[in-house]
């Protein structure tokens, strides 16, 4: 895939993956994805003749096609979780894999008075 292509591929997932958004995702978030995808679309992939890229290539990168999976796959137990507590701190314990919460490994009872946990989307 070329360079083009890339950009074209990646900006059709980013719209595919906005339409799949719940609605009641809050509008400060939406805006900045859709600037974020705009900057992109107008400025592609960082190429090495930015000073920045200079001795980063990202050839082997575009020879790749990435997708975004429908519902999240954990590779990760209560039992990896329990193995990096070093002690009972009687803390909560929030645990992301992928930039998702994962609840069912999370320990969020007892929180704080004013404390609330939520997803962005419903």
């Amino acid at each position: 895939m070329n360079v083009s292509e890339a950009v074209s591929h990646y900006t059709q997932l980013a719209e595919e993956t906005r339409l799949q958004r719940c609605a009641d995702e809050p509008r400060w978030l939406e805006e900045r994805r859709a600037s974020a995808l705009a900057s992109f679309t107008a400025a592609g992939f960082p190429t090495r003749k930015q000073e920045g890229w200079r001795y980063t290539s990202l050839d082997k990168l575009l020879t790749k096609t990435f997708a975004t999976p429908r519902e999240p796959v954990y590779r990760i137990s209560q039992k990896s979780i329990s193995a990096l507590r070093t002690t009972d701190v009687g803390a909560l314990r929030l645990v992301f894999c992928d930039g998702h919460l994962v609840e069912p490994l999370s320990d969020i009872n007892n929180l704080p008075d004013g404390i609330v946990i939520s997803r962005l989307r419903g």
